[in-house]
């Protein structure tokens, strides 16, 4: 049977699920692992798209899949949730080098089916024309490797051959080194790999890497090592001094090749085929009353690299193929918000600071009211709430990543800015309750109101006491950037929030003025750890049923807005500030309002604005100029950039990286700073992520110096 050609790649047990050529790409024969199967020209394409399953590790399985453990949580804008892990969420003391998890194994196992394939591809009668390439995916995909574990731990056994025994007596290889290698093992992929068609394809296949990919690759990675500027000297902990081994024409190099893989400045004529798509909504394809919007994922041209998925449980799998709960892309159920059971109490939000229940249903014996049903239940648009990451408040607030500070009119992004609408999942319908043969409506009533805050009387907005505020298939629960201190001067925090729902059809989530929990409180329903913005970039209705782990969503690795971002950096360090403000006007063009595109009516019942603007067009508004680069300092630099990348790929597991690429003191300073559920606990030697000790334990001589400092 043939399948449409994505390079989707199927570890099942000790079968290998064999790629047999780029024309009739994937066939339905298991292999069992018989080394000589790999003598093969079918053995030696499996090697290759085996070699790639490592990509889909960050997405996949466990308590928390570890592209959130290692990407987000942690970081300045996204903290543990919930039902998060605290280790590496709040750098608690169970942050150790015993901790499960920790990605050393899983990418040497696929480091060592690189080397074996760069063999055995050399040593097939592939054609010239197809072993060239495929020889320049691994490599491209071993210097991937070798860059995460680089970023990660700072040093990695740097294995190159095979393995074809044991082998105990392993040495770990200073950063620069590896750093160096994978810089070798880029270059030569991008000498050698193609630029992926106008579709998408590299030899007729979604999802090999291509010269764009290696493009990118190398404009990080000399980026990283020029950032040994700041991570190389004057840390508070002088343990954390690196050495990337920065050459002088580091920041050129990323510049060089960054305007390659965006067809820009001197650059241009490279051959690329990716441009932006035409909107940011495009990319995520959610709708939150209808779910994922058509089929497919995105795949145009934007994209530069992924980690492919198939919409069917079969191929998507590792170990059993029709499992809904194995293999797939688990993203959509790690930052999901906990709307099903929503409580809909405000603590402490009545004028005598008892808890305010929100509507009701009927009264209780003693004359209080009980809550009625909310109205939302779990399916496969509300998603499974598994709470593992959430914002932190630096996420939402008026002064935080969308900030003022970040627009040249003074304005917060709310007003301007669609990229924090489009990403997120801002509102949930009433529906029907699978649960139980009634399928509930919900039973929430409007009632009159008052506290320290003020006072609200149903009847002001046409309504009448006792009434149902919604019914299903309405919005039940809207989640708002407002800050309530702009429009209640009185009252209590609490008070403030329980008379704005008040005032509302629906259950009200304001995130500015959302309950901050402590370590110890983060479970509690009303806080920003369980009511959050849902990422709406993970999101997928596709899956066969609503509890179902395994989605059908691509994990986006590499797309051209983020390489544009990298380059007006380097422009700007570089000096070249109309250069950098041209490349970031090339986001920000794409991140504006159109006009005649309708905002979300946020804009004027939440964040400012007015309806007579409601359709008008936010370019202007959101261009920058050289002159607004030129006079930042470089710090301010420094923030203005790791800032743009949070705006434009908020979630994207990305962040930690970028975050230490400058350092350990400015990776520790950002998340003091914006994060305070890990501000009180994270130190400079949290840069590094300790080296697992049963790798310690296993080689021989035993190696204790190996492992990072202060684990």
């Amino acid at each position: 049977m043939k399948i449409m050609k994505n390079i989707g790649f199927v570890l099942v047990g000790a079968a290998l699920l064999s790629f047999a050529s780029c024309t009739d790409f994937l066939d339905e024969k298991g292999y069992k692992m018989n080394y000589t199967y790999f003598d093969s020209d079918a053995g030696a394409e499996g090697l290759v798209a085996a070699s790639y399953n490592g990509l889909r590790d960050f997405a996949t399985g466990g308590f928390v899949a570890p592209g959130v453990t290692w990407e987000l949580v942690g970081t300045d804008i996204f903290t543990g949730g919930a039902e998060g892990d605290t280790a590496f969420s709040y750098y608690a003391g169970t942050m150790s080098p015993s901790a499960g998890g920790i990605p050393w194994d899983g990418f040497y196992r696929y480091i060592a089916t690189i080397n074996q394939g760069l063999v055995t591809v050399a040593g097939s009668t592939l054609s010239d024309e197809i072993k060239t390439v495929r020889l320049a995916e691994l490599k491209f995909l071993r210097s991937y490797y070798f860059f995460f574990l680089v970023q990660h731990f700072g040093k990695a056994a740097l294995m190159l051959e095979p393995v074809t025994e044991p082998k105990l007596d392993i040495v770990l290889t200073p950063q620069k080194d590896v750093l160096a290698q994978a810089i070798g093992d880029a270059t030569e992929a991008w000498n050698d790999l193609p630029w992926a068609d106008a579709s998408g394809r590299v030899t007729g296949d979604y999802g090999r890497a291509s010269k764009g990919a290696a493009g990118f690759l190398l404009a990080q990675m000399h980026m990283y090592r020029y950032s040994q500027r700041w991570a190389g000297q004057g840390q508070s902990n002088p343990a954390m001094n690196e050495d990337r081994g920065a050459q002088p024409d580091d920041l050129e190099k990323t510049i060089f090749y960054a305007e390659r893989v965006c067809n820009f400045g001197a650059g241009a004529g490279s051959g690329s085929n990716h441009t932006l798509a035409a909107d940011y909504a495009d990319l995520w394809r959610w709708n939150p009353k209808t779910g994922f919007v058509g089929t497919q994922n995105y795949r145009g041209p934007e994209l530069i690299f992924a980690a492919m998925y198939f919409n069917s449980p079969f191929f998507n799998n590792q170990d059993n193929l029709t499992n809904v709960h194995d293999g797939g892309n688990w993203m959509h159920i790690q930052g999901t918000m906990w709307a099903e059971g929503v409580t809909m109490i405000t603590v402490g939000g009545n004028a005598d600071g008892s808890n305010n229940i929100w509507g009701w249903r009927e009264r209780n014996a003693d004359g209080s009211y009980q809550a009625g049903h909310h109205g939302v239940y779990r399916d496969l648009i509300t998603g499974r709430p598994w709470r593992r990451y959430a914002p932190s408040p630096y996420f939402y607030s008026d002064e935080g990543l969308f900030g003022r500070q970040a627009y040249m009119n003074d304005k917060p992004g709310k007003l301007q800015d669609s990229r924090i609408y489009k990403g997120g999942n801002w509102v949930y319908y009433a529906n029907d309750n699978p649960g139980t043969a009634g399928l509930e409506e919900p039973t929430v009533r409007w009632r009159a109101y008052s506290n320290g805050a003020g006072s609200f009387d149903p009847a002001s907005i046409g309504k009448v006491e006792g009434d149902l505020r919604y019914q299903r298939g309405d919005t039940a629960i809207l989640l708002s950037l407002e800050n309530l201190n702009d429009r209640f001067p009185n009252g209590t925090p609490a008070e403030k929030l329980a008379l704005a729902r008040a005032e509302r059809s629906y259950w009200y989530i304001p995130l500015q003025s959302m309950p901050k929990p402590t370590a110890q409180q983060v479970n509690e329903r009303d806080v920003l750890t369980n009511s959050f913005l849902t990422m709406a970039k993970h999101l997928d209705s596709r899956r066969p049923t609503a509890d179902a782990q395994a989605g059908f969503r691509d994990l986006m690795l590499y797309r051209l807005a983020e390489m544009y971002i990298i380059l007006g950096e380097a422009y700007a360090l570089n000096g070249q500030f109309d250069e950098a403000a041209a490349a970031i006007n090339v986001v920000r063009d794409r991140a504006a309002w159109k006009e005649g595109e309708s905002k979300y009516d946020h804009f004027y019942l939440f964040d400012g604005g007015s309806k007579a603007d409601l359709t008008k067009s936010t370019q202007n508004d959101m261009r920058i100029t050289s002159g607004f680069l030129s006079s930042m300092s470089e710090q301010q630099l420094l923030d203005f950039f790791i800032d743009e990348q949070g705006r434009e790929c908020f979630s994207e597991l990305n962040r930690w990286s970028r975050l230490v690429r400058n350092g350990a003191d400015f990776f520790v300073n950002r998340v003091r700073a914006h994060n305070y559920l890990a501000s009180g606990n994270v130190q400079p030697h949290h840069r590094f992520r300790p080296i697992p000790q049963a790798h310690l334990d296993a080689i021989d001589p035993k190696r204790p110096e190996d492992q990072n400092p202060g684990y």
